[in-house]
């Protein structure tokens, strides 16, 4: 089974064979694969590969490599095969060894043997042979390294393959092994996912004992509530479960901030009177703007009782939720809430609000400010607007007949071209008024496009202090209030020239939200339960984002937006339950379905038919969404995972898959991949040679001194490890020159974390990756074959391949 291992004479090569190796501890003789890696020193075989830098066979003692893995469906079965992955602290392709267990699912090669307890693949970090200051730079300095270790779980004896990282102080300039252990060295649990059903931590007083439990524990930065994995080492003070093992050395708990979520636990016990806590996101609507929010709550009190499904702890003193309204009605009323009863806050005062905030002529809704965003939902809402067909420009039709509806009132403070939108969650339709008492006669223009949760949009010239009239309606749908009400989100922003003079590159986006309701939890919503945050708010942020960085290059379209209270299909047709999500009973390997996503969700229609470049999924940890995915007939080629080639589509889309359990610098961050990915394709490499534009852009100081540009999604110019975005060290960096590129002049600047800063969300990092996308280059013209205007491949990577 070999490949290639010459390509040119100094290229990296690297051989797999099979080799008779003698396990030392049973004497018994197996064939294990062989891994040979070095420098190509003259085409040819193997032979030719130089071998400096060694060679690794897998463990004779283990599994021996096997022709067939399969003898029957259901039999057990194991395979062992080299797979080429990525060591994300340098971004070196290594040949690892994987190891698969489970069972036969059919007769055949590797890939019909399932992923079973304890399957694994070697760590591409251990092998990889990185250059030397990537760990030490000089003796004394600090040094950290990654590698993969077999250790076994004691509450079972399974041993697995597991990821540890050692910090420490440069002993001696060198490999990896030469960084001591230090303090915060540690390796993943072993128990983690080999232990589903430990054993008893304690079987007698006084004896060693380990226990590994779901915690609920407080991120301090965020105050976010998630339940993590605690591990606790110690002495057995008596028979039982885990609560009787003492916290010795070593005990610890996984850090509440990063992003593996399980669960929570009950708050309450089943025993009524036991004081209780619990902290949990509800949806808040703020009276003075009628803002749906999500807020988090924290409700004190004593256990009423433990036989709900809901939670059941009281709310006693001290309870209390976050204010929706944000803080300006608490500057307009002076109290918290604003005002009492279902007052509103308006002008400054408390008043009594209709019972349909802007269901009538007489109550409608402000638009106080550009840009404006405001959500909403017109079920219960009064049908006050339609028009007949032929009546108002854009639309042949009439609408709008039996549909509940809202108006806004908007008075523009400067004559210029304003963009209407509309994100509705049903069959929405949107219109445009001169005057309120009669849509009929003074409709100026509407946008009707037919089906669920496809956004409509309006561009339209108005003139400075002409009050307007938006009006929100839904479909002619009277006999099912599901297609023509419900919730929505509306902005207007003044384009001026952009809607007359369109942008470079447009990109019509579907956004599809993974969000399952939990039935045995009270039907509460995936995304309550964990506190995540809201991703219509997280999808607009990031389109802000990105265009703000293109300089109105770039126009992100939000045309369809869908939402499913299921768990994704897997690759090999598995569903979450919800007792096997919550309990963090992880599935492998966790690769989603597309083919199944692209039929389910309509997806392949919308995208032959035109109205979809692309498509944003929102879903939780484990859901099997890979960051960014190319697709299509052919030609996909790898961003953030390998491109799926085969696929129904009349063109190339990205599907790319967002954290929900992170805010917006998961999405931001996952999006720079996507660039990454791009980019080197573009330029047919990415090797840290500075040979072509994109080496050059991505250069930081630790490799090239003196050289260094805007870095990568990992590495800042001044990073000297990976995530480094904080490093208040300062280097000289032309990376503000690069919106310019090629009109380069060498001109440095300083750059350190206190150049970009932190924020609230996202803190440094996502400062960071603001400032690394805004500096892309974006001028006009070539260079080199190539369009000086990056974002045109970013973004349109049909046309400008």
């Amino acid at each position: 089974m070999e490949q290639p291992v010459c390509s040119e004479v100094g290229a990296a090569c690297g051989e797999q064979y099979v080799e008779e190796q003698t396990c030392e501890a049973t004497g018994a003789t197996a064939s294990v694969w062989c891994h040979m890696s070095g420098v190509c020193a003259g085409i040819g075989d193997a032979n030719e590969c130089n071998l400096d830098t060694g060679a690794i066979c897998d463990d004779p003692c283990g599994v021996g490599v096997v022709d067939t893995i399969c003898s029957e469906v259901g039999a057990d079965c194991s395979e062992h095969y080299p797979e080429i992955q990525t060591c994300a602290i340098t971004g070196a392709d290594t040949v690892v060894q994987c190891h698969k267990y489970g069972s036969c699912t059919g007769v055949g090669d590797g890939s019909q043997c399932s992923w079973g307890q304890g399957s694994w693949c070697e760590d591409p970090c251990a092998f990889s042979n990185p250059p030397d200051e990537q760990f030490c730079q000089e003796v004394g300095s600090p040094c950290e390294v990654h590698y993969a270790d077999l250790q076994t779980c004691a509450t079972n004896g399974v041993t697995v393959a597991v990821a540890c990282k050692k910090y420490g102080n440069c002993l001696a300039m060198g490999d990896a092994s030469q960084c001591s252990e230090g303090e915060g060295s540690v390796c993943d649990d072993p128990c983690l996912n080999a232990a589903t059903d430990p054993t008893p931590v304690c079987v007698a007083t006084d004896l060693a004992c380990q226990d590994h439990y779901v915690e609920v524990q407080t991120c301090a930065p965020t105050g976010d509530q998630v339940a993590v994995w605690c591990h606790k080492y110690g002495t057995c003070l008596g028979p039982g479960d885990g609560a009787a093992c003492t916290w010795g050395d070593g005990s610890w708990c996984d850090d509440p901030c990063a992003d593996l979520i399980f669960g929570a636990e009950p708050v309450c016990t089943g025993l009524d009177g036991v004081p209780c806590e619990d902290h949990f996101a509800a949806l808040k609507t703020c009276k003075d703007t009628g803002v749906i929010q999500q807020v988090w709550c924290h409700k004190k009190g004593t256990c009423l009782s433990g036989e709900e499904e809901t939670p059941t702890c009281g709310w006693g003193e001290g309870s209390w939720c976050e204010d929706p309204c944000g803080g300006p009605a608490l500057d307009a009323c002076g109290a918290n809430p604003p005002c009492d009863g279902d007052a509103i806050c308006s002008n400054g005062a408390c008043v009594e609000p209709d019972v349909h905030p802007g269901g009538t002529c007489g109550n409608t809704r402000p638009v106080d400010a550009v840009p404006f965003v405001a959500t909403g939902s017109t079920a219960g809402s009064p049908d006050n607007f339609s028009y007949a067909a032929g009546s108002c420009p854009g639309v042949l039709n009439g609408w709008g007949s039996g549909a509940p509806d809202h108006i806004y009132q908007f008075v523009p403070s400067v004559s210029s071209t304003y963009s209407i939108r509309l994100t509705p969650s049903f069959d929405g339709h949107l219109y445009l008024i001169k005057g309120c008492d009669s849509a009929a006669e003074g409709c100026q223009i509407a946008s009707q496009e037919v089906g669920v949760g496809m956004v409509e949009e309006l561009d339209f010239p108005l003139q400075a202090g002409a009050s307007m009239y938006i009006i929100v309606d839904g479909a002619e749908a009277s006999d099912n209030p599901a297609l023509n009400s419900g919730d929505y989100i509306l902005s207007v922003e003044d384009c001026g020239s952009l809607c007359s003079d369109p942008p470079e590159s447009n990109l019509d986006v579907m956004v599809l939200v993974f969000d399952p309701v939990l039935e045995a939890l009270g039907g509460l919503r995936l995304s309550e339960v964990m506190g995540w945050a809201d991703p219509v708010s997280m999808s607009l942020q990031l389109a802000e984002e990105l265009e703000a960085a293109a300089s109105g290059t770039v126009k992100i379209n939000f045309v369809k937006w869908a939402w499913t209270n299921a768990f994704p299909q897997q690759a090999d047709g598995f569903v979450y339950s919800d007792e096997d999500y919550l309990a963090g009973e992880w599935h492998l390997p966790e690769v989603a379905d597309y083919s199944w996503l692209l039929s389910r969700y309509g997806i392949r229609e919308l995208v032959n038919s035109g109205k979809v470049d692309e498509v944003w999924v929102w879903g939780g940890p484990h859901f099997g969404l890979a960051g960014a995915t190319m697709m299509g007939a052919s030609d996909s080629y790898w961003l953030l995972g390998p491109g799926v080639n085969g696929v129904d589509l009349d063109q190339r889309i990205i599907l790319m898959g967002f954290p929900l359990h992170r805010t917006v610098e998961g999405a931001l961050h996952t999006f720079g991949h996507r660039i990454e990915g791009i980019m080197a394709h573009v330029y047919g490499s990415w090797d840290n040679e500075l040979s072509h534009a994109w080496d050059q852009f991505t250069a930081i100081e630790k490799d090239h001194p003196g050289q260094a540009a805007c870095g990568t999604v990992h590495y800042p110019p001044n990073g000297v490890s990976d995530g480094n975005y904080a490093n208040p060290g300062a280097v000289p960096s032309t990376c503000e020159e690069w919106p310019n590129y090629p009109e380069l002049t060498g001109v440095t600047t300083n750059v350190s974390g206190n150049t970009w800063g932190a924020s609230t969300i996202g803190g440094f990092e996502f400062q960071y990756l603001r400032w690394w996308i805004g500096n892309l280059p974006r001028s006009t013209g070539e260079t080199d074959e190539k369009q000086n205007n990056w974002w045109r491949y970013i973004i349109d990577f049909v046309s400008y391949d």
